[in-house]
């Protein structure tokens, strides 16, 4: 049997109803923990039934899980017994009776039937060991919850830290014959393929007994075990009863944990003749391929496990953190760290990226990675939201707008817009023009190419526009809003400091805010920029209301212009 088949078989039993299991016991603990943190009163509770529903969530699994398991078993190693029948046969010129092979049928029948259900067997015990172990990482994680809570962190916080917890309390299990802990799909996996394995040379072994044949030969790969590959390729005597071969237990190890078809091992044993072509452990090719020696391209291998190892882990807890409405921002920028690590390893190592095993297991969906960094994607957000509707400023509509606010400043403030909106586009920025609209000329812009999320007027223009409301001359200012919203508390501050009659506002989605001060404000209220933001903050809620407020108690008036037609929110005070 091949080793991608080995990998196979695994496969569908760590992410069939295997990993649903997991699932569902991951999310239980999460909402476990959940009312735990809402509820301190319940605390004890939780920690009390925590055992029974975990082993609650196995006992509705496990006929699921074990029948799955002895199935792929059984369909796996019947074709693996008549691989190894057919070797026989060919090796044995006077081939087999139909006798024989009748009661080779039999055995082979109770063999795989004994085989899968002993398979069946290792898996219900992980699956126990996990439900009667994942509460003990549950109670660490709660109780350090409940710790940080009475200590006043921020319910939100707390949960956020304990995300990561949370999602290993429920995939991870002792591994019952070594103790040390490890993630159950890893526990499984490894012994699918043992078992698979060990099964399939006991198969060969029975029916080399049945056809009195002694002597095997072992597989040979690149990249072997280091302690493999001194016994890959070579013969063998399974009994000793051959002179001049030592023992398959002497010479690999056959029958213990490290040797042949131990923990892990991809090696597989075939009967051998005379007649057979002992495979080549000349790895000269491969070698010149990779530039690594066999040894060397073991270690790589070794290094991409453990990189892959993180990879699902901290998929884990993203997929886990998400589902609970929890900011993985920062989680899924490891992610895509460690999957750049991993592409960059395999690339410098001629290894496959084996995407399989990066799959997150017990997680619904799998989580995506950012691979930039949290600068680049609020760059990257930022663009996408305060792109410019540039089919709307290019309009004949949006052009005669501007040119009816601005008079006769028009045709420049209309250039003056584009150019600033094509400079803006995509950021957060802004850039600042004013004009005198008596005299219809531009008195100055800061346009700058530093990031200015808001902008000032340079000394230069406030100084141009004082001399020209000192001399009784109508003056405007232009900014742009990426967000395209309303004007601010620091817009009318701004407007009433520097004595200009009105200001627009030119939004990237191809409206523009005009505003202007036509009275006094409400008794009781200043226009300064704590009372006029406590105003603006409530546009949040409802901007048809903050509008409303600002131009009622303020005594201002703000207009909202679109090229298809003309807006204004909310009542116009008198002049």
């Amino acid at each position: 049997m091949q080793p991608d088949l080995y990998d196979d078989l695994a496969e569908r039993i760590v992410h069939g109803a295997q990993e649903r299991f997991v699932a569902e016991l991951t999310e239980r603990l999460v909402e476990m923990f959940e009312a735990g943190v809402a509820e301190p009163d319940r605390y004890a509770v939780a920690l009390a039934a925590a055992h029974a529903e975990c082993m609650g969530v196995w006992a509705r699994w496990e006929g699921s899980v074990s029948a799955e398991v002895e199935a792929a078993f059984v369909e796996a190693l019947g074709q693996a017994d008549e691989e190894i029948v057919e070797s026989l046969a060919a090796a044995h010129s006077d081939g087999v009776s139909p006798l024989l092979r009748a009661q080779a049928a039999a055995t082979a029948v109770n063999a795989i039937g004994e085989a899968a259900r002993a398979t069946a067997s290792i898996v219900r015990r992980q699956n126990v060991a996990l439900s009667q172990t994942a509460p003990d990482a549950y109670y660490a994680a709660l109780g350090e919850a409940m710790t940080r809570l009475e200590m006043g962190e921020g319910r939100e916080a707390v949960m956020a830290r304990a995300m990561a917890a949370m999602a290993d309390a429920g995939i991870e299990t002792v591994d019952y014959r070594s103790g040390r802990r490890t993630t159950i799909d890893a526990a499984v996996r490894r012994h699918v393929v043992t078992q698979q394995s060990q099964c399939r040379a006991d198969l060969l072994e029975r029916r080399m007994d049945e056809w009195g044949h002694d002597l095997v030969y072992t597989s040979a790969h690149y990249g072997a075990r280091p302690t493999h590959a001194v016994w890959q390729g070579r013969v063998f005597s399974r009994t000793g009863a051959t002179p001049g071969y030592r023992t398959l237990a002497e010479g690999t190890g056959y029958g213990s944990p490290a040797g042949l078809c131990g923990c892990n091992c991809r090696h597989s044993f075939f009967p051998y003749t005379k007649q057979t072509k002992l495979p080549s452990r000349d790895f000269s090719a491969q070698e010149a391929r990779t530039g690594l020696t066999s040894d060397e391209y073991y270690a790589a291998t070794q290094r991409q496990r453990a990189i892959e190892r993180e990879v699902r882990k901290v998929k884990r807890e993203v997929g886990l953190g998400q589902r609970n409405g929890h900011d993985m921002a920062a989680q899924r920028m490891r992610l895509g760290a460690l999957q750049r690590r991993l592409r960059e390893h395999c690339e410098a190592n001629t290894l496959r990226r084996d995407y399989s095993r990066e799959r997150a297991y017990g997680v619904d969906e799998q989580p995506r990675a950012l691979r930039l960094s949290l600068a680049e994607n609020r760059a990257r957000q930022d663009r996408k939201a305060y792109r410019v509707n540039a089919r709307r400023i290019g309009s004949k509509g949006y052009a005669s707008m501007v040119r009816n606010v601005f008079g006769a400043c028009g045709e420049q403030a209309l250039a003056d817009v584009r150019r600033m909106l094509a400079h803006r586009a995509g950021t957060a920025c802004e850039d600042l023009y004013a004009y005198d609209l008596t005299e219809g000329r531009r008195l100055g812009s800061v346009t700058s190419s530093k990031a200015r999320q808001s902008v000032e007027p340079s000394e230069r223009m406030r100084e141009r526009v004082a001399a020209a409301v000192r001399a009784g001359h109508d003056v405007a200012t232009l900014h742009n809003h990426p967000g395209s919203s309303m004007p601010s508390a620091a817009d009318l501050c701004a407007l009433k400091t520097s004595g200009a009659r009105m200001g627009a506002i030119a939004a990237h989605d191809g409206t523009l805010y005009t505003y202007e001060l036509v009275g006094e404000p409400a008794p009781g209220y200043n226009l300064d920029q704590e009372t006029l933001r406590t105003v603006y903050d409530n546009r949040a809620q409802d901007e048809a209301k903050a509008l409303e407020a600002m131009e009622q108690l303020l005594g201002v008036r703000i207009v909202h212009l679109s090229p298809r037609g003309r807006g204004v929110s909310g009542p116009q005070p008198a002049a």
